[in-house]
């Protein structure tokens, strides 16, 4: 009978929570209204989390399809907001870690597919929208810069899980075949003690096997570099190699494209390019990290004007807002230059210059890397002092990050001294809690390498190991036991891209030692 329909998924969702869906999906979709997203985003949604999800799942986005009628686009951003705290709350299993890339790829093919389809359509001179989805989407810049800051973060701890789990099974079985070596290799006894990896370690691997293609460092830069193009545009070398038109006419069809298909791939485009850098600098590609910035200095791009809601008087603020960050001290209805917009977003500045500036040290520009951080430190500092970047919920990773800086600090003022460049206020910090390393440095102690890792970022490699090595069936004397022992002096470590990094920065760290002596000789 029709009585006993079973009810539909969202019928056992508390009503806070359809609100909160349906008010999401408003903001996002419809009414672009830039102060009532920025409660949801900030208050409802971390209230609702501690209070009904705090260490499980949301609710499938199945089960909240009805409260925004089915918009995949959005169901798409609602599954990765909430994978992303699932995320942070529990240990990823491998399983989990390629869930994030399925997550991820969903979203950003959807959300590439529509905003590649609009600008394909401004190109062609078309003047009509799609129906349903060029409805336009709104994104706070925090929201937007949080989705592509996760999409790296799960990439690096995808790439350090991987490598940690190769080298921890690789280290086993050579220590498995040495020892055999050691006792005669034949015998009765030797072949009883032969040691495997342990079974989770096994199964991990063989799932990584199973799944070459997820986290592909070549998919992940793809993605990110297609953000940057559909919401800054074609770098000008390639416009004016590729294209007859002028930068005007350039930055008339982004702003077409923006209008048409929402002032979120707008955001998207430019902390893509902030994202982009950062992972370029855990790769070790410094100067391909610093050109990643290229849209985010670039004078000619249009400027960023906060949305007005439709009716012009709907927002308590007088119709803009427009996603000001923690410190970014912007409001109004202002429009923004690229660079103001991605500094009104507190950790995206951060990020920025923290990553460029280990790309500045890297590349010997000593100045440019004091410039950037004295800059960011006397920000943070001044953030501290009065509050604003403590009531931040982010607080605890500004702290870290800004002893990081000032640790970069020390290093750059003893290599390459510019009173000139940092305030004194900062450079006191500095000499307080590194002084005794730096006089150990001028004795000709070590030190240099002590505080570049604690400074520096977690590099990592993207290489994809061959598993082969490991999952190969293991035959007494044969091939697989061979292999291991042939490559002896490639079994990883799991630190060797991180190593490495550390080792460049110690060798130019000696030069600039016996450049410090020259130098002194000369006064």
């Amino acid at each position: 009978m029709a009585d006993h329909v079973p009810p539909p998924d969202d019928a056992l969702l508390p009503g806070p929570l359809k609100d909160f869906i349906f008010d999401l999906h408003d903001t996002s979709r419809r009414s672009h209204l830039p102060t009532e997203q920025t409660t949801l985003y900030h208050t409802t949604f971390p209230t609702l989390t501690s209070k009904y999800f705090a260490t499980t799942p949301w609710p499938s986005p199945r089960s909240v399809s009805t409260e925004c009628g089915g918009d995949k686009l959005f169901l798409a951003l609602y599954t990765e907001l909430t994978a992303r705290h699932l995320h942070t709350v529990s240990r990823p299993s491998v399983r989990d870690r390629i869930a994030g890339w399925v997550v991820y790829r969903n979203l950003f093919d959807m959300l590439l597919e529509h905003v590649e389809s609009v600008a394909a359509g401004v190109a062609a001179g078309s003047t009509a929208q799609d129906n349903d989805d060029d409805a336009g989407l709104y994104l706070l810049p925090e929201w937007s810069f949080d989705v592509l800051h996760e999409f790296v973060y799960q990439f690096q701890g995808f790439c350090q899980f991987r490598t940690a789990t190769f080298a921890a099974a690789a280290r086993t079985s050579y220590s498995s075949s040495e020892s055999d070596g050691a006792d005669g290799g034949g015998g009765g006894g030797g072949g009883g003690s032969k040691k495997t990896p342990s079974p989770h370690v096994m199964e991990s691997l063989r799932v990584l096997s199973d799944h070459r293609d997820a986290w592909a460092v070549e998919s992940v830069l793809d993605y990110l570099h297609r953000f940057v193009r559909a919401g800054c545009g074609a770098p000008p070398s390639a416009s004016a190699t590729t294209n007859s038109a002028s930068p005007a006419s350039a930055a008339t069809r982004l702003s077409e494209v923006i209008a048409r298909a929402g002032l979120a791939y707008r955001h998207l485009g430019l902390f893509a390019s902030v994202a982009l850098s950062r992972l370029e600098c855990l790769l070790g590609d410094y100067t391909a990290s610093l050109k990643a910035l290229g849209p985010v200095f670039d004078v000619t791009a249009p400027l960023i004007v906060p949305p007005i809601p439709p009716g012009g008087g709907d927002d308590p603020t007088g119709g803009s807002g427009g996603g000001v960050g923690v410190g970014g001290g912007v409001g109004g209805s202002g429009a923004l230059t690229p660079l103001d917009f991605v500094n009104s977003v507190t950790p995206a500045r951060i990020s920025l210059s923290y990553h460029a500036s280990i790309s500045y040290l890297m590349l010997r520009r000593y100045r440019d890397a004091t410039s950037t951080l004295g800059t960011i430190a006397t920000f943070m500092q001044r953030g501290f002092k009065t509050g604003q970047l403590r009531r931040d919920p982010h607080s605890d990773q500004y702290g870290r990050q800004y002893d990081r800086i000032l640790a970069l600090l020390a290093i750059l003022g003893h290599v390459c001294p510019t009173s000139d460049i940092v305030e004194e206020g900062v450079m006191r910090v500095v000499r307080d809690r590194h002084n005794g390393q730096l006089n150990k440095i001028d004795s000709g102690e070590e030190g240099y390498e002590d505080l570049f890792l604690f400074a520096c970022p977690k590099f990592i490699s993207a290489n994809v190991p061959d598993y082969s090595r490991i999952l190969a069936p293991s035959v007494e004397g044969g091939a697989a036991t061979t292999t291991t022992t042939n490559a002896t002096n490639a079994i990883p470590t799991g630190q060797d891209a991180y190593r490495l990094q550390v080792r460049q920065f110690t060798t130019e760290m000696e030069i600039q030692s016996t450049l410090r002596k020259l130098r002194s000789y000369m006064k």
